[in-house]
């Protein structure tokens, strides 16, 4: 019974390793995909610049298919537990993106959120005023 056990979790292993991801696919890695791997040219400074901030950092996270890790629509359950571990990648390597591109005096803010979501959420909400004479 044990060597059956054993047996079936080899072929998990096997068949997870295997599972192939497309490059289009929003948790495909590329080779270069590395926490510094994303430059913006300016960092984020507070609410003075989150706006075009926000805008350049979108782009770029769109041009490599992982705008969905910040707009909730790419989130851990989505895929189900076959690609958790993929999952955590992705969402370490977008949320290193976006701390890199943060000024240090805003890191601890952020620095233990649990996803990059959430991450942008809380910039967002933080830092995403409307000046009353913009909006007029």
């Amino acid at each position: 019974m044990a060597g059956d056990e054993a047996t079936s979790r080899i072929e998990e292993v096997t068949n997870q390793s295997t599972m192939m991801i497309d490059h289009n696919h929003p948790m495909y890695l590329h080779p270069s995909d590395t926490p510094g791997a994303l430059s913006l040219g300016f960092q984020l400074q507070g609410m003075e610049n989150y706006t075009i901030w926000s805008q350049a950092m979108e782009v770029s996270l769109l041009t490599r298919n992982k705008l969905g890790f910040i707009d909730g629509s790419v989130m851990r359950d989505t895929y189900g537990d076959t690609h958790t571990n993929l999952w955590g990648s992705c969402n370490a390597i977008v949320k290193s993106w976006i701390m890199h591109s943060m000024s240090r005096d805003l890191l601890s803010g952020v620095f233990f959120r649990s996803s990059a979501y959430a991450i942008w959420s809380d910039l967002k909400e933080q830092f995403d005023k409307a000046n009353a004479s913009r909006m007029y």
